[in-house]
């Protein structure tokens, strides 16, 4: 029987084999433990009554281990793992005339559908990672998550039974491989999108924002779990530079796609041409602001520090080229450089600033 296509039943048989067991144990403990004289043929009599169940029993767990877990079934496959592990030991106690390779081969069914659950993992996030559609957070971001929060909580039984070992192939760095994964395929989007979108080096502004908010939705809902699973120093130390350098260096090239062709009008001018410098960022800004302003960044913590490096990055230049048409310009001349339908108070540094910091509420 395949579990893995009927979990409610699935439930059913591990409770049953969570209490037949508990039954049975109570069971020689009372009957062989009453008189110790005669400990040894009571022992034989009990194991000839228990040997039906007991049969019955291992044939269950054989089932679960050989049933066939893909990556939606994790959870109910480190539940029925941890039941087997609880009760095999002492099914085993109970039935000593059990051959050992019997055990043997629940313990190597398990082993390898849980390296193979990893496997499922790879291939489901390399085919859904696809498209982003413009959302916030990618599907496969919230399933890796959600896996290593049940990783998690089984994680002693998934590094000291099913997945043991300190090298290459221990969870720690099965489990960092999944990661690698989903971050290059999320990467990899930037070549599949649209290229009308993309600037003159070929970025794709939103996609930046796309990967940005991605990586600090899984880093913050798996910052204090994948320590405990990484297990290795150096994975963990690894892992956590390697965000750290993703979101640096995505910021960056997003400040750079965006807003980088606004603030170069105003860093290019001379000194006889301010008033075409201010309305070429201004027409830039608008084009930018007006595609940024429906993005949308979940994060409050991710949101104002980008809306506060857009405002670092512009303000100061711009208040200096403001200042510098103020006092060169009178207020005929200076409403001018500004298009017709635009009142001068829209474009003071103050209004600007305002403008930014409702950025990114989509």
């Amino acid at each position: 029987m395949d579990f893995s296509k009927c979990e409610d039943l699935g439930k059913d048989y591990l409770i049953m084999l969570k209490i037949s067991t508990k039954v049975l144990q109570s069971m020689f403990c009372q009957f062989c433990g009453q008189n110790q004289p005669f400990f040894q043929t009571k022992k034989d009599y009990f194991q000839q009554f228990a040997k039906s169940p007991i049969k019955k029993m291992l044939e269950i767990a054989l089932s679960f281990s050989e049933s066939n877990w893909s990556e939606e079934h994790i959870r109910p496959m480190l539940l029925a793992y941890d039941t087997l592990q609880d009760v095999l030991p002492t099914i085993r106690e109970l039935s000593p005339d059990e051959p050992d390779e019997f055990f043997t081969s629940i313990l190597h069914n398990m082993r390898n559908a849980s390296r193979g659950i990893i496997d499922n993992m790879k291939r489901f996030i390399q085919h859904k990672v696809q498209t982003w559609d413009n959302i916030a957070i990618h599907p496969t971001t919230c399933f890796l998550i959600n896996a290593i929060k049940i990783f998690n909580v089984h994680k002693n039984l998934l590094h000291s039974t099913l997945v043991p070992g300190d090298g290459q192939d221990s969870f720690g760095y099965l489990i960092n491989g999944v990661i690698a994964c989903w971050k290059l395929k999320i990467k990899e989007l930037s070549m599949l999108d649209d290229p009308d979108k993309n600037d003159s080096d070929g970025n794709n502004p939103n996609l930046f924002i796309f990967l940005l908010n991605n990586i600090k939705h899984f880093n913050r809902d798996t910052n204090d779990l994948l320590d405990g699973l990484l297990v290795h120093r150096e994975l963990i130390e690894e892992c956590k530079n390697e965000f750290q350098s993703d979101m640096e260096n995505y910021t960056s090239r997003y400040m750079t796609a965006s807003w980088g062709p606004a603030i170069s009008c105003l860093n290019n001018h001379t000194g006889g041409s301010i008033r075409q410098s201010m309305n070429a960022f201004i027409s830039k800004f608008e084009g930018t602001f007006d595609c940024q302003k429906v993005l949308k960044v979940p994060d409050s913590e991710l949101k104002q520090k980008l809306r506060d490096d857009i405002e670092n990055l512009i303000f100061p230049a711009y208040e200096i080229s403001f200042e510098e048409l103020q006092r060169n310009s009178n207020s005929g001349l200076f409403c001018s450089c500004f298009p017709r339908n635009i009142t001068c108070s829209m474009y003071t540094p103050e209004i600007l600033r305002r403008s930014v910091q409702g950025l990114f509420e989509g």
